[in-house]
């Protein structure tokens, strides 16, 4: 029966040829020759009588293609967000590490609005190098700020779930000696304290001051279980005995001396890097430490400031930092492993955890279990 009932499709897709002249031959004949007039199948429709149709997908492999990771309608780049949601970024391949960041800078209102009141017409890159940037409506952004910049937008006032940050990255290679004003003062204003190296030789008692700038505190974690105990770890008084001697101009030759990093001023964000990425000499290899460390959601750093004793309490409190981002490292290695960042709502004070393109809320008994054991 079914051999028959095809032989009949056959037979009347050309039906036409047998009293239509070569010469005369048009497009309806063509496309009732080739089924062309057929409608299209619906993908996973599971249907299974249209072997002659060619717009029939059934049987070449789409319940494959189609029910893959996402299927063509939901793919996380074409989803939209809810209204006053936050928006993942999609991860290239190896690139946890800067979604991770560009989430810390964005949730940073500070930094968010000097990047997004970046002016191209004020940039000299952009003036000198950039064809668009006097196109009406085809401006494209050459200089890593720029890119930055359109991220920032997207993130701020798209409608996507998930943006991708693939521009940003490859303008990472552009020439980074080129100055960027905007760039530079925002990390000034931002991330930029200053301390003194104080070394003191204990012969003459004389002492030698030099002041530098940071942008992160770099603080060791081994043997400690607060982020209190390796702030006062880091500033400590270390002795310059042995081979370590210092040479002092005054006394001049080489002396025991004392040596002490002061804080002297501080940025309005205040960033700390736990080193858990360490050499083992005897493995000859770098590792990575899992110790727990525990840090307060409100820290004072007044403590550790080479403050004036006659301060007042008003302006002590200029000191007091709130937590609002922790960038974690996921894996047991140093050498792989997966970043994610969680970041409170300056709004509505709520956690979040911003992995790649996931975004989900955390309650405060999942924000201190994952603080502890992870970062």
């Amino acid at each position: 029966m079914r051999s028959n009932k095809k032989n009949l499709v056959k037979k009347k897709q050309w039906l036409w040829a047998e009293d239509t002249h070569p010469d005369n031959i048009n497009d309806s004949h063509v496309s009732k020759a080739f089924f062309l007039e057929l409608r299209k199948c619906k993908p996973l429709s599971n249907h299974r009588a249209c072997s002659s149709n060619p717009f029939c997908l059934s049987t070449l492999g789409e319940q494959h293609w189609l029910q893959n990771k996402y299927s063509l309608d939901e793919d996380p780049e074409l989803k939209y967000r809810e209204t006053k949601a936050f928006c993942g970024l999609k991860n290239l391949g190896a690139t946890c590490y800067i979604n991770s960041l560009l989430q810390l800078w964005f949730h940073n209102i500070n930094i968010r609005n000097a990047i997004l009141n970046w002016n191209p017409m004020e940039d000299e890159t952009e003036i000198l190098h950039n064809p668009t940037l006097f196109i009406e409506n085809g401006y494209e952004p050459i200089t890593c700020v720029g890119q930055l910049q359109l991220v920032f937008a997207l993130m701020q006032f798209g409608k996507h779930k998930t943006i991708n940050p693939e521009a940003f990255i490859k303008s990472l290679k552009i020439d980074t000696s080129i100055e960027q004003d905007a760039e530079e003062d925002m990390v000034q204003n931002n991330f930029r304290g200053e301390y003194q190296s104080v070394i003191t030789c204990l012969t003459c008692k004389t002492k030698s001051k030099s002041c530098s700038t940071f942008r992160d505190l770099s603080l060791n974690i081994e043997g400690h279980q607060t982020l209190n105990d390796s702030l006062r770890d880091y500033l400590k008084e270390e002795v310059l005995a042995g081979d370590d001697q210092y040479y002092c101009n005054q006394c001049e030759g080489k002396q025991n001396a004392v040596r002490q990093m002061c804080l002297t001023v501080l940025p309005s964000v205040l960033n700390f890097q736990l080193m858990r990425f360490v050499y083992d000499r005897k493995s000859m290899q770098k590792t990575k430490l899992n110790t727990i460390i525990r840090f307060p959601q409100t820290l004072d750093m007044a403590q550790y400031l080479n403050l004036p004793k006659k301060l007042n309490a008003t302006s002590r409190k200029n000191y007091k930092y709130n937590l609002y981002a922790v960038l974690i490292h996921k894996g047991s290695s140093a050498n792989c492993g997966h970043y994610v960042a969680q970041i409170k709502d300056n709004t509505t004070q709520q956690w979040y955890q911003f992995n790649d393109d996931q975004v989900d809320k955390l309650t405060i008994k999942e924000l201190l279990t994952k603080h502890r054991a992870t970062n």
